[in-house]
């Protein structure tokens, strides 16, 4: 009879985890469907994707842009690559195939850099969809 612990289990799962990551097969995305564009369309018509104040608000007190720089850990393992939310631009089309609402919150979370909230309070916002707060006086 074998024995085999939490630990040798999560090992093996591991092991097929990684093994797997070399197999996978190209982009495989499709365009969207009759009823995802329809379910969209129906979001889009619904909320007031032309009231533009999120996004000004986003965008106050903004000092500089955060840098396109990918962040690596000690071992050289990538910890935050800002590239790869590059295909979020403010202003672009919304695709057929992303919910609007999810589309428009990710272009107001893509919204980086250095920011004065007020007199001595700075956020950096954007690094691991997070902010850092600063008080300063």
């Amino acid at each position: 009879m074998y024995r085999i612990s939490i630990a040798g289990i999560s090992f093996l799962m591991t092991v097929m985890a990684l093994m797997s990551i070399g197999t996978a097969t190209a982009d495989e995305r499709n365009d969207a469907t009759a009823a995802t564009k329809a379910a969209n369309d129906a979001v889009y018509k619904k909320l007031p994707f032309g009231d533009m104040e999120s996004f000004k608000n986003a965008h106050k007190g903004l000092i500089a842009p955060l840098p396109n720089t990918v962040i690596k850990g000690k071992a050289g393992n990538v910890i935050w690559d800002p590239n790869k939310y590059g295909f979020i631009k403010e202003g672009d089309k919304v695709p057929d195939t992303v919910n609007p609402s999810l589309w428009r919150q990710s272009k107001l979370i893509n919204i980086s850099g250095l920011f004065e909230v007020t007199d001595g309070i700075y956020q950096i916002r954007n690094y691991d969809l997070s902010k850092y707060d600063d008080h300063r006086r």
